[in-house]
């Protein structure tokens, strides 16, 4: 169990000496932790961001319904999870808790299950966001990757496993399409036309064995209204950056 990274928490307890429990059980877990101490929901609420990655509440009747405070932070739009460190383990009311949306119970009497319990916690979400980040990094780099096919004025086809997945502007008028509603998601050899297959077959094996030197094709196209035209195709492989 080691993180590099400083690892934000928060825990919310009428006294510091929770705070200085947790923050030490955790650092001797290896874990980076930058434990910040509320003696109050304001100071919590006031402070917490979605740069943080676990927030630790006492189970303590000055706090009211540690389930109340986890509905709050996620009303703000916070993705932040929420454990309660309790006296004492009774299931009936961690049952209580989990379904209020608090992730778990630990206490101070295990700390082994305190350690191991907050890690999960803490690792799930850095997971989550970097999930969450490759997935908004992808989309970015689509729009992208859309903008520039559409400002180029070469007929270009973006293909993977031989089905089309994107085309532009001029694609669609050299087929005679007014949308790509007809093309995205067919098979890409069946854009030309019958004596052209086996030509831009071997083409699509080449490049997929790396043995393709991007030469030009001669062959017939099939435009929307099933008239085979005589085109020069260019077939190249696509390269992405990590």
């Amino acid at each position: 169990m080691t993180q590099a990274a400083t690892i934000p928490i928060h825990v919310l307890s009428p006294q510091q000496d929770d705070a200085e429990a947790v923050n030490q059980l955790l650092r001797g877990a290896g874990l980076a932790v930058h434990c910040q101490w509320h003696s109050g929901t304001d100071s919590l609420y006031q402070h917490i961001t979605n740069e943080d990655l676990l927030i630790i509440i006492r189970a303590d009747a000055a706090f009211g319904d540690p389930g109340d405070i986890a509905t709050t932070i996620a009303g703000r739009e916070l993705d932040i999870p929420v454990a309660v460190l309790a006296t004492q383990f009774d299931e009936p009311a961690v049952a209580s808790l989990l379904e209020q949306g608090i992730r778990d119970v630990v206490t101070l009497d295990c700390p082994a299950r305190l350690q191991n319990t907050l890690y999960r916690e803490i690792r799930t979400t850095q997971m989550s966001r970097q999930i969450a980040d490759n997935r908004d990094s992808a989309l970015n780099v689509q729009r992208q990757f859309s903008t520039l096919l559409n400002n180029v004025p070469d007929a270009i086809a973006h293909v993977q496993e031989g089905i089309i997945v994107e085309t532009n502007k001029a694609w669609l008028e050299l087929f005679g399409r007014k949308t790509d509603e007809d093309v995205i998601a067919t098979p890409f050899m069946d854009v030309f036309a019958k004596p052209s297959q086996p030509a831009v077959k071997g083409a699509l094996v080449a490049i997929s064995k790396d043995k393709w030197n991007n030469e030009s094709l001669d062959v017939e196209i099939v435009r929307a209204d099933g008239r085979s035209v005589a085109q020069s195709v260019q077939l190249q492989g696509a390269v992405f950056d990590d």
